[in-house]
């Protein structure tokens, strides 16, 4: 079968990670709960019927190894069937040789050969050559290290910064960041020049250096559009004094918070990782779904054309963007796509993204894989998601007569390493 020989052969490409949160002396997972109940698992198990307060503490924030067995044992039959009720089969059959069903009983085993693989202080790295993997940029750093930690792959690269956290809330995100401006800083933002001083200085607390990328998951109801300074002015002057705005200041606030992010990273990178398209719907509920507003990929040619010298990689959480996504390709010259973000992070997803991605813009600009993983139990699962759908898309393309099989070859090669090595980790 044409997609399995495809499949084959992209297994043999070496591959750039180019977005973790890999712990650089602790890659492999620290309990069997953070293989389990992993982030992706744990929607659709509260989906599936498992309660909430079983899944997530009060505040939000997942269980990890809190969470029992038997939430996964009541939900596997519902969720066997998803993507990544796939990705876990994945993760226990090749790393650990679990085939049998999940019960209570066969997972206490899994706990058995869980502890005897990763007791073994080279099993992470065992793990991502396995997976092929030859270098991984990571905002997770050790002590006294820059750069790559190792002169053989897999390379683990202290490469990237990340910024201000909880950009992807609706409600409130612009009042979220400036609550950390002042937690951090101490400092009292009543205008744009206030902000713009504050966000650099922030920044200035950072290391750069080996760092060759800054993360900034931002809100995704921004307006990029030009406005007036005095405009900005008067939102943060309303927000300091307590005042409620309107949902067009919020949306312009939030573009000039991004605004400030890139003149600070501009100072210290050439590359933002720009990372939306999730929203949390409701106050105090700690579910997010796919979702962006109308005026962020329409206006963001905005924000892109006023930092020419600032290399843009989107990592897309909003399927329905992907049309104006692919045209900033075209129509700037320092916007690249890297990858998909977890809520587009399905085969179905991915599948009609690449064939857009493939048709319309050049593999120069296009980077095939980021795991967003803590472990390399989930980088390994997610390479070979990835895997599989590039194949069957790149065997399609040559059952079209769009590729040769060498080409569709090269072109994996382009994406998988050549054009995420170039951006992000040549000098």
């Amino acid at each position: 079968m044409l997609s399995q020989e495809i499949y084959e052969a992209l297994q043999q490409i070496p591959v750039v990670d180019i977005h973790s949160h890999l712990s650089p002396t602790t890659m492999a997972a620290s309990d069997p709960g953070k293989i389990l109940f992993y982030h992706m698992l744990r929607y659709p198990m509260r989906a599936a019927g498992v309660p909430e307060e079983r899944l997530w503490r009060p505040d939000g924030d997942p269980k990890g190894d809190q969470v029992s067995y038997d939430c996964l044992i009541d939900a596997w039959p519902a969720i066997s069937s998803t993507s990544f009720g796939w990705a876990l089969t994945t993760i226990l059959r090749d790393l650990y040789g679990f085939n049998e069903p999940l019960s209570r009983e066969s997972l206490a085993r899994f706990e058995e050969r869980f502890k005897e693989h990763t007791g073994n202080p080279n099993w992470g790295t065992s793990v991502l050559n396995r997976a092929g993997i030859a270098d991984i940029l990571t905002n997770k750093t050790a002590e006294n290290t820059a750069g790559a930690l190792t002169d053989a792959p897999p390379r683990v690269h202290n490469a990237l910064v990340r910024g201000f956290y909880g950009g992807t809330r609706e409600y409130n995100s612009i009042c979220l960041h400036l609550e950390q401006v002042k937690k951090q800083l101490g400092a009292e933002i009543t205008s744009y020049q206030a902000l713009k001083e504050a966000v650099n200085r922030y920044y200035e607390g950072y290391n750069w250096q080996g760092r060759h990328a800054l993360i900034a998951r931002v809100c995704s109801l921004a307006d990029f559009t030009p406005c007036e300074s005095g405009v900005i002015d008067h939102a943060l002057a309303s927000v300091h004094r307590g005042e409620s705005i309107d949902e067009h200041q919020h949306s312009l606030l939030d573009a000039a918070f991004i605004r400030c992010i890139c003149e600070a990273a501009r100072d210290n990178t050439g590359v933002l990782q720009l990372v939306y398209g999730t929203q949390y719907l409701t106050p105090n509920y700690p579910h997010p779904v796919q979702r962006a507003g109308a005026t962020f990929a329409s206006t963001l040619g905005h924000l892109v054309g006023e930092f020419p010298d600032l290399h843009f990689v989107i990592l897309n959480g909003y399927e329905p963007d992907e049309p104006l996504l692919c045209s900033l390709c075209l129509g700037y010259g320092n916007v690249s796509l890297g990858g998909f973000w977890w809520q587009t992070f399905y085969p179905s997803v991915t599948h009609a993204a690449w064939h857009r991605r493939l048709d319309m813009v050049p593999t120069s600009r296009l980077m095939g894989f980021f795991s967003d993983a803590h472990c390399v139990d989930w980088i390994y699962a997610r390479i070979r998601m990835a895997q599989r759908v590039l194949s069957q898309v790149l065997a399609e393309r040559i059952e079209r007569k769009f590729y040769s099989f060498d080409q569709a070859i090269d072109v994996a090669r382009a994406i998988m390493n050549g054009t995420p090595k170039r951006l992000l980790l040549e000098e």
